[in-house]
């Protein structure tokens, strides 16, 4: 498979992801469930906007979005598992994300053998925020002998399809499944497993993520990508 026929299949994931929610209507039932819906847009937008700028070979912002991504899809996870004294900071601008410590909580979540703790330890954490803000991971990959024209690897744009897009499947099973669209957490399931391995079985277990319900809390929301007119 080719790099872009790679991106385009991982978009396409992306894009059927996204929308087993849209325009499906939901009472908001706890004080958690907005803040999930609304890191679910968020990720999926940032994600396919990495894509689409893969595709036309702008691999410098591309690269930069890596870290925007991981940190919505990690805080989402504090949002459906984290205390009340964490959904506050959430809500509030104070959460600072904990990543090797969330990274570990999200392997043992969903029976994974330990992937995020010991990728986001400190030492790939600051390499992101390099990539994020310009530093010596982005100006080492802008020249080519003596031409400065950017220079990321075939290898390297594979991997970013890759993080990234697990973090897509694994929020739209996490909040399928806390949300309790069962049908739809069953379609992304198999979407993951078929995405990396085509001819095996389910490979994820379904995490446990009951939460209490709030009756004071009867908003109803709808996820769309309609543009916002305010």
């Amino acid at each position: 498979m080719t790099v872009e026929e790679q991106i385009r299949r991982a978009n396409e994931s992306s894009v059927r992801l996204e929308h087993l929610l849209f325009e499906k209507p939901y009472t908001i039932k706890t004080n958690r469930d907005g803040l999930c819906l609304r890191y679910w847009s968020l990720v999926f937008e940032i994600h396919q906007g990495i894509l689409l700028l893969l595709l036309t070979k702008h691999y410098a912002p591309a690269f930069a979005l890596m870290r925007p991504i991981a940190e919505p899809f990690f805080r989402l996870h504090v949002a459906i598992h984290g205390t009340e004294a964490q959904l506050a900071s959430l809500k509030n601008g104070t959460y600072n994300t904990e990543f090797e410590k969330v990274g570990e909580q999200i392997d043992q979540t969903y029976g994974l053998e330990p992937l995020f703790g010991p990728w986001f330890n400190k030492n790939r954490t600051s390499i992101l925020h390099g990539f994020t803000h310009g530093g010596l991971e982005q100006l080492m990959r802008r020249s080519s002998g003596t031409e400065i024209i950017p220079n990321y690897s075939e290898e390297e744009v594979r991997d970013v399809v890759l993080f990234t897009t697990l973090f897509a499947f694994l929020t739209a099973l996490a909040i399928t499944d806390f949300l309790g669209f069962k049908a739809e957490f069953e379609t992304a399931s198999q979407m993951f497993s078929e995405y990396l391995h085509p001819t095996s079985g389910q490979i994820l277990h379904q995490p446990c993520t009951k939460s209490a319900t709030d009756p004071t809390n009867s908003q109803q929301l709808t996820t769309s990508r309609e543009k916002s007119n305010r």
